[in-house]
């Protein structure tokens, strides 16, 4: 297998494509035939670099470039070093906590949202009963300036009818202080007539 996977690179790095692309029969191992291109398939050849055909290193790359070229030649290789395992175990273990924080911070936020409506519906059932209570109020105020309305004009009638019935005591005081003053008249000219009388009596 080796010396076809040689004489495959060799065909290939001299520009020889004529086998491959017109494949022969090859004998197998069970007495069976398969073909080049196969064993093609099966195989993802690269070609062959010498040691001359890799670029050359920078000098200058400190140890933390080398150590993240060959940290992401690891990560795509897909074998981690035990500080990147415990880096990216931490960097799982930090999201973790991150998503549950924020999942404990939603909660205590809808917590504290669910409470304010609920005071706020509470806050607004006050003012609807405050308000009502208002109006009752104002009712209560417009009948009673009815009433004292309607009791000032009563008082008014009733202080008229007083005033009437002064006067009209006043008239009839008026009235019997003249009677008296004519009865008292009346029976002094009775007195002298009756001396007149008496005089006249005894002058006879």
């Amino acid at each position: 297998m080796d010396k076809q996977v040689t004489g495959m690179s060799e065909k290939s790095q001299g520009g020889d494509l004529f086998d491959l692309l017109n494949p022969q029969e090859e004998p197998r191992n069970n007495g069976g035939v398969i073909k080049k291109e196969e064993i093609l398939s099966s195989y993802d050849f690269q070609p062959i670099r010498t040691v001359g055909s890799w670029p050359p290193m920078n000098a200058g790359l400190d140890a933390t470039n080398s150590k993240k070229i060959g940290s992401s030649s690891l990560r795509y290789s897909g074998i981690l070093e035990p500080h990147e395992i415990a880096k990216v175990s931490h960097d799982k273990q930090r999201d973790a906590y991150d998503v549950a924080t924020v999942a404990e911070i939603d909660c205590v936020v809808k917590k504290y949202a669910d409470n304010l409506l609920h005071a706020l519906e509470g806050v607004g059932s006050r003012l609807s009963q405050l308000e009502s209570r208002t109006r009752y109020l104002e009712s209560s105020v417009d009948e009673l300036k009815v009433s004292v309305g309607n009791n000032h004009g009563s008082t008014d009638g009733k202080l008229r009818q007083l005033e009437n019935i002064l006067r009209e005591l006043g008239d009839v005081s008026y009235t019997f202080i003249a009677y008296k003053r004519c009865n008292m008249v009346i029976l002094t000219m009775v007195r002298h007539i009756k001396a007149i009388e008496t005089f006249s009596v005894y002058a006879l």
